[in-house]
């Protein structure tokens, strides 16, 4: 019985602090920046973002490099610029 509340007070603690957390993190939120991001992925400059056109490899670094700002690994960055790059054919 000791053992499962020591589970349950364990299982509640770490809820407590992940909600702490969240709250940390959604207080980092900033609308300007997301409307930044949303205007320049939109831009015309970009040629629509279709598959296999420059716009979409364009699209796929600035991706990755926001991934990686936030802390996201190497790896899992360069896999989302391979699949832009690798679909107009360009090699990294």
């Amino acid at each position: 019985m000791q053992r499962t509340r020591r589970f349950f007070a364990v299982w509640y603690q770490r809820g407590r602090n992940l909600a702490g957390r969240a709250e940390q993190a959604m207080s980092t939120i900033r609308p300007e920046a997301i409307r930044a991001d949303m205007r320049f992925l939109s831009d015309d400059l970009l040629e629509g973002r279709g598959t296999a056109t420059r716009g979409h490899a364009i699209a796929a670094k600035f991706m990755a490099a926001q991934f990686e700002g936030l802390g996201c690994s190497r790896q899992a960055t360069q896999e989302l610029i391979s699949r832009g790059a690798a679909s107009v054919g360009e090699t990294r």
